[in-house]
Order: C-alpha cells, then sequence, then structure tokens
C-alpha cells in the first residue's frame, strides 16, 4: 500500500486560486504530481467540496470548475 504524501497546503492553494479556478474553467495535473503533493483522496475532497467535477484521463486527473450539471455527448 502506498504512503500517504505529506499534504501540501501551497500546492493546493495554488491550484484552486487560478484563474481557470476561479472563472469556470478547465485544470489538469498529472496523477503523479497529485499523488507526490497531496494525494488523490485529498484532491478529490476539495474537488467536492467546491462542487467542482474531477475526472481521471489517462495519466492526468482533469478537473471542470463548474457547479452546475455536466452531460456527457458522445
Amino acid at each position: 500500500m502506498p504512503a500517504v504524501p505529506k499534504f501540501n497546503a501551497s500546492w493546493r492553494d495554488q491550484l484552486f486560486n487560478t484563474r481557470a479556478a476561479k472563472h469556470s474553467g478547465i485544470l489538469r495535473r498529472n496523477k503523479h504530481a497529485v499523488r507526490r503533493e497531496i494525494g488523490v483522496a485529498a484532491l478529490a475532497a476539495e474537488v467536492r467540496a467546491r462542487g467542482f467535477w474531477l475526472y481521471e484521463v489517462g495519466d492526468d486527473y482533469v478537473i471542470v470548475c463548474h457547479q452546475t450539471p455536466i452531460r456527457q455527448l458522445c
């Protein structure tokens, strides 16, 4: 079982203080970087607390910074 990373609050703050996060944009972060800096569970909790959407896409996590429902078209 992998070790739980030390929570890097400044990394989290920098991520969610971006223009994209503040203006309904899209964020993409490498899975390895997320695991190293705050861990997937912490990222999911932060995304959920903001009402955003989190997706796993290849080697990245994609965060849709919008609180309205999302409909996949294809």
